[in-house]
């Protein structure tokens, strides 16, 4: 349990520092394709395929490619145990899909990118979208589900998801605690 609370700490200190500090900016790049309408309706719907449509028309280097690393990876997983979630967790999977891709609907159609400020987007956005849209509640009678999904690659991704769910917690819990201790009711 303290690993997880330092973990959890060191993500939140270090979810503060922009990459850039360290390595600087990455070039801009610019599309190798024309936005596609039924890539951008693929978005809406949550279907995987967007994520194909965004690495064609964004081609970053596999050590920057959240579309391929993340996106793709974890949609294709998420739609392969589907059948294996609750309800909860079936919702979880289909919400957090299209939150994300509708997040990076935006960058797809953009005239310009960086691949290293789409993998941080991604790895926020990602992190913003589960927990968001359903995964800590979800993963209470999913895990087994979860743990096939995930795999030990994805520590760091899982870690910032849990942070985000711990801050959500707590926002809630100081939103009822604050009044009452302001002496408003």
């Amino acid at each position: 349990m303290n690993v997880l609370c330092i973990l959890s700490l060191c993500l939140i200190v270090c979810d503060q520092v922009n990459g850039h500090f360290l390595f600087g900016s990455s070039p801009t790049i610019y599309p190798s394709e024309d936005v596609n309408p039924m890539c951008e309706q693929n978005a809406r719907d949550g279907d995987c395929e967007f994520w194909n449509c965004f690495h064609a028309r964004w081609r970053c280097s596999r050590d920057h490619n959240f579309s391929e690393e993340y996106g793709k990876r974890l949609c294709q997983r998420l739609k392969q145990y589907y059948d294996s979630f609750d309800d909860e967790g079936k919702q979880f999977a289909d919400e957090s899909t299209k939150c994300l891709m509708g997040k990076f609907l935006s960058k797809y159609r953009a005239d310009s990118n960086q691949c290293y400020a789409l993998e941080q987007y991604g790895e926020k956005m990602l992190a913003e979208c589960n927990a968001n849209r359903g995964f800590c509640t979800a993963i209470k009678n999913n895990m087994d589900t979860l743990k096939r999904v995930y795999h030990p690659r994805d520590l760091i991704q899982l870690g910032r998801t849990l942070t985000q769910c711990a801050r959500n917690e707590l926002s809630k819990k100081l939103s009822v605690i604050l009044p009452i201790i302001h002496g408003k009711k």
